[in-house]
């Protein structure tokens, strides 16, 4: 092989391997052109499909997709060197994933400023607060509509609902601070916003008396409460004190029932009544509040009825010591069976006693009674019979039949504890007089018909036991509490009674 030969080769193969380059070479800028256009449709498929999301309200159920897509947008207009296009499409995701997110949490931080009382903040932020319920509810809407299952745990507190709530509270303080300031029209116009609004019946009724209050405020000549002075408007429109809505709960417990939550309401009373804010009490209250020495004896008898009898004991004391320097010297008893009606509503009682007086002999004597129970509570017969009070005052007045209730009941109690210790005479007398200033004492009946069958009187049992089981106590609300007919007595039971009437008959 020639010299020749070779070079020739040698170019040849320089020739060949030029051609190989540019072949690549073209294939490397075709290749190149068409992952351009792929990534180019893929930008466009993404940009297309974010702005049909982002044409909508945002929602939290589907965050996480826009999130998605917004990703990976903007890793394609990155690639491309859009990063101007990136900045702008990050951006705004991120400002509708933040609105999203932060509605709940907004809520709680305009419950969190109320409860600090820093008004300012909240108003420095009125526009967006003011919006808040309308954007939540409008999200509530959109998922009702489209049936959204929420993909979040339930909470404890619906945003919406707590977003309502709240904007009333803030109108009721706002209001109550511009009240305070005698900026009166300003805290008027801010009040009757809160009408109108999705709220609590007494959050509106709140926002109503603050109305009344700027309205009373505000200058106008006539004086309303002239036009006002109806009796038959003092009940409707007077507010019962604190003290008086304790006391009436209190009471209804123990009527009803309930007695051990009546007792710790009743004790919840007296230490309001014990401390240093008689604010909470006014005389004009509706209902009006019983007195003191009243008020002691209630609370006394419903510990009795949860077997509290060293409590009972100590408070009925307390009653006695009070109204000692009252009582008089002697006592002038009547005739106990004279008409209790008569007298009534006279004024004044006809023996030319006071009425301090004649609480005071009343009070004591319920004193004596409850402490006479106590002792029959724990079985002391004996002392019960001492304990039992049986001559406060007779006669007619207005507190005439509540005096013969007391003297009947304490008769009753007194007899009962005499048949517990056998001594039937003395029972049959005193049931005798207890059932006849209160034959309505279902209990004084049966235990006399126990006494007469005892004796063997048993006729006369049976007709007493029949008429006793045919008769209804009273309503509670007759008579006092204290003079109720207490459960906590010895008691018989009526189907033995019964029975006892009907082998009698058969024979």
């Amino acid at each position: 092989m020639t010299h020749k030969d070779t070079r020739e080769g040698v170019e040849e193969r320089k020739r060949e391997d030029r051609g190989g380059e540019e072949r690549d070479g073209r294939v490397h800028i075709l290749s190149h052109l068409q992952d351009h256009s792929k990534l180019k449709s893929c930008s466009s498929d993404f940009h297309k499909l974010l702005r049909k999301i982002q044409g909508v309200p945002a929602t939290l159920d589907f965050c996480p997709l826009e999130m998605t897509v917004v990703y990976s947008a903007c890793a394609f207009s990155i690639a491309q060197s859009q990063v101007s296009q990136a900045e702008s499409l990050l951006t705004e995701g991120l400002q509708r994933a933040l609105c999203i997110c932060t509605l709940r949490l907004l809520c709680l931080q305009w419950a969190i400023w109320l409860s600090m009382h820093r008004l300012k903040h909240i108003q420095d932020l009125k526009e967006e607060l003011s919006s808040l319920s309308g954007r939540l509810s409008a999200l509530e809407d959109e998922q009702r509509e489209k049936n959204l299952a929420p993909q979040t745990p339930r909470l404890v507190a619906e945003p919406i609902r707590l977003a309502e709530l709240l904007d009333i509270c803030t109108i009721l303080t706002q209001g109550a601070e511009w009240l305070s300031d005698g900026r009166h029209s300003e805290a008027l116009s801010e009040l009757q916003r809160g009408f109108s609004l999705r709220a609590p019946r007494n959050l509106l009724a709140d926002a109503h008396v603050l109305s009344g209050l700027c309205l009373a405020n505000m200058a106008f000549p006539l004086n309303t409460s002239a036009l006002l002075s109806s009796p038959s408007l003092r009940g409707p429109l007077s507010v019962p004190s604190p003290a008086s809505a304790l006391h009436s709960l209190a009471l209804k417990c123990v009527l009803h029932g309930r007695v051990a939550e009546g007792v710790e309401h009743y004790l919840d009373l007296l230490a309001v009544l014990r401390s240093d804010h008689p604010h909470v009490v006014h005389t004009e209250a509706v209902p009006a509040l019983p007195r003191v020495c009243e008020l002691y004896l209630e609370t006394a008898t419903a510990l009795l009825l949860v077997g509290r009898t060293a409590d009972c004991v100590a408070l009925c004391d307390e009653v006695l010591s009070a109204t000692l320097d009252l009582l008089p010297e002697r006592l002038a008893l009547e005739d106990p069976t004279e008409d209790c009606g008569e007298g009534e509503g006279s004024g004044s009682p006809s023996w030319g006693w006071d009425h301090d007086t004649l609480d005071a002999m009343l009070w004591a004597g319920c004193a004596h009674l409850l402490q006479a129970h106590c002792q029959a509570h724990v079985k002391d017969w004996k002392l019960a019979t001492q304990a039992s009070p049986v001559d406060p005052a007779g006669g007619r007045g207005s507190k005439v039949c509540t005096l013969q209730r007391l003297k009947g009941l304490s008769f009753a109690g007194r007899g009962i504890s005499f048949t517990q210790r056998d001594q039937l005479r003395e029972a049959l007398r005193d049931l005798q007089l207890g059932t006849q200033l209160s034959p309505e004492c279902v209990s004084a009946g049966l235990w006399l018909g126990e006494v007469l069958w005892r004796l063997d009187r048993q006729h006369e049992a049976a007709s007493c036991w029949e008429k006793s089981l045919a008769s209804t106590e009273p309503p509670g609300e007759t008579f006092p509490l204290y003079l109720q007919e207490l459960k906590c007595n010895p008691s018989l039971d009526p189907t033995v009674l019964r029975n006892r009437v009907q082998n009698l008959t058969r024979t």
